[in-house]
């Protein structure tokens, strides 16, 4: 009976080893595939960040230039702004200038009595 409940526990045992066997290559398989998996995810996420981290780097410097430009536009306006203000004054300063000259009647009645004068 003890030979028999042997041969039976050991049939057991023997079935319980190569279900188990089986069931640690299949999981085997399985962690090599997810393994497989999360690499190609690592290996995307490495390039999709090198890619929008050059074009990061192409934005920025796009910025960099844009905001140059930007900087010398308004120091070339504030010169155009300078020069036109100065421009402003001469003609006030010669508005002025000419406002004060005789007109022609002023002149005429002044060459008359420098005339009158003389005679």
């Amino acid at each position: 009976e003890l030979q028999r409940e042997n041969i039976f526990l050991r049939a057991q045992f023997t079935e319980k080893t190569e279900s188990l066997s089986k069931e640690k290559i299949e999981l085997e398989r399985e962690l090599a595939a997810s393994e497989a998996g999360v690499k190609r995810i690592q290996e995307t996420h490495k390039e999709t960040t090198q890619k929008y981290t050059v074009e990061l780097k192409k934005q920025e410097e796009r910025v960099k230039s844009r905001d140059k430009h930007i900087e010398h536009l308004k120091k070339k306006c504030q010169k155009e702004l300078d020069q036109n203000h100065e421009k402003q004054q001469r003609i006030e300063t010669l508005e002025r200038y000419v406002a004060d000259l005789p007109l022609l009647e002023d002149h005429q009645k002044l060459s008359q009595q420098v005339g009158g004068h003389l005679l």
